[in-house]
């Protein structure tokens, strides 16, 4: 296997783990969207969207990541979530 072939290989990897941590991620949101209802609490809570935002940030400057593309990835996993939390399964 030549060098491109190898390094595609190990994205194609890292790919796979990430479709596995979203599903993960939206499976966990479905639980708290339930437990939400449970306790009559809000679907959205901007001061906990807050905190994930700043605290992947941080994690992202820390290992000398991309924070603005972290930020823009978790906002869209945020939005992701709230939509899994605001679905009604009754209605499927």
């Amino acid at each position: 296997m030549d060098e491109l072939s190898r390094l595609r290989a190990e994205l194609d990897v890292i790919d796979s783990e990430i479709v596995i941590a979203i599903g993960a991620r939206l499976a966990k949101a479905r639980e708290i969207g339930a437990a939400k209802a449970a306790l009559g609490s809000v679907v959205r809570d901007p001061a906990r969207e807050r905190i994930v935002i700043e605290g992947v940030r941080a994690q992202a400057e820390e290992i000398g990541s991309n924070a603005d593309l972290t930020q823009e990835v978790f906002t869209m996993l945020i939005h992701g979530a709230l939509r899994v939390q605001n679905h009604d399964p009754s209605k499927d």
